[in-house]
């Protein structure tokens, strides 16, 4: 089930780091005019800039999202098990305790 959830994110984050990349590339762009063209350059790549930088933060803010309805949706799916199976969770919870002190007691 992670790997499933890693793979539907990939895409989508894989745009944001490209969009980041382009939008890295336009600033310099931007530090770096010369002639007398300069002001004019300069100025539409910082418009251009602007447009990537807000389509750049609406991609993270929607992978955000997407991460918050995973994690809402995997704690509630985890409460209603642990509701439904207490004592399976208290000796699942028990035997990592007990591993972890073998584990940890060893050092």
């Amino acid at each position: 089930m992670r790997t499933n959830m890693r793979s539907n994110a990939d895409p989508l984050a894989d745009k944001v780091v490209a969009e980041l990349r382009s939008l890295v590339a336009d600033a310099e762009d931007l530090l770096r005019p010369a002639g007398a063209h300069a002001r004019r350059r300069a100025d539409a790549v910082r418009w251009r800039l602007k447009g990537r930088l807000s389509d750049a933060m609406s991609k993270a803010a929607a992978i955000e999202d997407r991460a918050a309805t995973r994690a809402r949706h995997a704690a509630s799916s985890t409460d209603r098990y642990v509701r439904r199976n207490p004592w399976q969770t208290v000796l699942i919870a028990g035997a990592v305790a007990f591993l972890l002190g073998l584990l940890f007691g060893r050092r």
